[in-house]
């Protein structure tokens, strides 16, 4: 009988750190951004399915862009700085942003897509329904505002 607890109380301290070192890798986050970060942020305009939106790359490069799909017909772009780009991948990180699960589309809707590591995400919204924004919602305000101001920088 204390053979089997004693090997119980092993199984279960076992199982246990290797749960904590799980968490603590899942809840890591990662200074360095990926080579392939890319967010792109947008909206349908309701005719004839065009969309308008920006695209935010690892090395810092941001455009402004309208079309059927995102990236079509720059209209402007920029550069954001380093810091600005880790800031947001350490956000989208600690977020939990690759592992969300929204998808509400709707005639007029809202998107974010994070593509990093090889994996990506779309999280869409068709209406602000609370006075509050969302941290998705506060996400893509954020971005959108940080290529705005590349693109005013850009044609100064």
């Amino acid at each position: 009988m204390p053979t089997v607890l004693i090997g119980l109380l092993l199984a279960a301290t076992a199982l246990s750190q290797g749960g904590c070192r799980n968490s603590e890798k899942a809840s890591s986050v990662q200074t360095d951004v990926p080579a392939d970060l890319k967010i792109i942020l947008g909206h349908n305009a309701a005719p004839a399915g065009r969309l308008m939106g920006y695209t935010i790359q690892g090395d810092g490069g941001a455009i402004r862009w309208e079309g059927k799909y995102p990236g079509e017909n720059v209209e402007a772009s920029g550069r954001l700085d380093e810091e600005a780009v880790r800031s947001l991948w350490k956000r989208i990180q600690e977020m939990g942003f690759l592992q969300m699960q929204q998808q509400v589309p709707g005639g007029v809707h809202w998107f974010v897509n994070v593509e990093a590591n090889g994996d990506s995400r779309r999280v869409t919204w068709s209406r602000r329904d609370t006075a509050a924004l969302t941290p998705v919602q506060q996400l893509y305000e954020d971005c959108r505002d940080l290529v705005e101001e590349a693109v005013r920088g850009s044609e100064s």
